[in-house]
Order: structure tokens, then C-alpha cells, then sequence
């Protein structure tokens, strides 16, 4: 699924890995970063996904939140968002999501995604983008532009899928892990080690080749 998702963009330089679902892909690359030997800081949307900060904090990375939506206006605070951002050091690392996975409800627009990706790579920022519900909003294709453009705008991000919402699997529990470039070294612990259930990947495989 790399190629149907990132595009021209996913080469050999990717690493991948099957995980149980999009939580546990999250938690593996949170792991990944703390245990770096200059753990980065991880910039969050605020308000952001439910999940995210319990999952950095377990895995012991560090986080701060940057304002993302006023709920009292409807709308979204993009320029504090940037100007926040400008408190990163080069190789921090900005979480976001991918359309129709924000939990306000409101997607940034494409000047406003353009806008954010040149900011993250005159900061040097990595982006780690966080992929569910593809397929959604414009359909399949278009809803993996974020993650393309990221792919190809960037020699050194993070993706994280779960593809159970978008195939109607979601007990089937099929997800991903994917970075450019690979770190070096890393420690598996007991609970990532475990085999990821495989009846979803199964099933997905076999929806796909039809």
C-alpha cells in the first residue's frame, strides 16, 4: 500500500511495518523518538486527537500543543499555529492529521497545507502525519494527496496509517508505521514485538487485488 498511498515518492529509501492498527503505529514511532539520542519535541495541534497525548507520554517523548481551532468562533487559528512553531528547534517533529480525521471537524485548505509545509521546512521540521478515514472526504486518491505532497517535499517524515475505517475492517485491526529515513537503532519492546493480527491484512489484500 505504499505506492497506492505516498505515490512516486515511496523508494526503497522507506521502512515499513505492519502494526495493529493505527494507535499501535503511533506508539511504535512515539517509542522511536523518545529513545533517539536527542529525543525530539513532538508539536501538537491543539485541540488534537484524542489518543495522542496519552500515547507520547507513556512513551516518555516529549510534546507541546500549538493552537489549532477556536471553538467560540468556528475557526480555525492557523497563523498563531505557524507563529507557535516558530519556538521548534530544527528536528523537532509536527503530528498532525490527514482530511477527515481532525477532531474539530475542520481540515486546513490547500494554501493553508502549503503554507504549513513551507514553514516546516524552513524550521526543519519533520512531519508525521497520521492517515484514517481515507476515502471519505474525496475519495481514495485524493484524500493520500497530504501524505504525497509530504513524501515528496521531504527527505525525512513519518506516516501512519490505519486502514480499518476505509475498508470496513475495523475489528480486523490493519495499520502501518512508515519512515523516511530510517533510524539506525532502535529497541523493540515486548507489546510491539507480538505479531499484528493478520485475518484484516488478509482480507484488505484480497479487496485490493479485486
Amino acid at each position: 500500500m505504499g505506492g497506492e498511498i505516498l505515490g512516486d515518492a515511496y523508494d526503497a529509501g522507506w521502512v515499513a511495518a505492519q502494526t495493529s492498527g493505527g494507535a499501535v503505529a503511533l506508539r511504535v514511532m512515539a517509542d522511536l523518538l523518545a529513545q533517539l539520542p536527542e529525543p525530539p519535541t513532538v508539536w501538537l495541534q491543539a485541540p488534537t486527537y484524542g489518543n495522542y497525548v496519552p500515547i507520547l507520554t507513556v512513551a516518555g517523548a516529549r510534546h507541546q500543543a500549538l493552537p489549532y481551532y477556536d471553538p467560540l468562533r468556528s475557526e480555525l487559528t492557523f497563523d498563531q499555529m505557524l507563529d507557535g512553531l516558530k519556538a521548534a528547534r530544527p528536528g523537532d517533529v509536527f503530528l498532525m492529521q490527514g482530511v477527515c480525521h481532525n477532531p474539530t471537524g475542520a481540515d486546513m485548505s490547500e494554501d493553508q497545507f502549503t503554507a504549513l509545509l513551507d514553514t516546516l521546512e524552513a524550521l526543519g521540521i519533520v512531519p508525521w502525519i497520521d492517515l484514517a478515514c481515507l476515502g471519505f472526504a474525496q475519495g481514495f486518491d485524493a484524500d493520500c494527496a497530504m501524505a504525497g505532497q509530504i513524501a515528496e517535499r521531504f527527505p525525512e517524515c513519518i506516516v501512519c496509517i490505519t486502514l480499518s475505517k476505509s475498508f470496513g475492517i475495523c475489528r480486523g485491526r490493519a495499520g502501518r508505521c512508515s519512515s523516511r529515513p530510517a533510524p539506525a537503532t532502535r529497541r523493540v519492546s515486548p507489546e510491539q514485538s507480538r505479531p499484528s493480527p493478520v485475518r484484516g491484512l488478509r482480507t484488505l489484500r484480497t479487496m485490493v487485488r479485486r
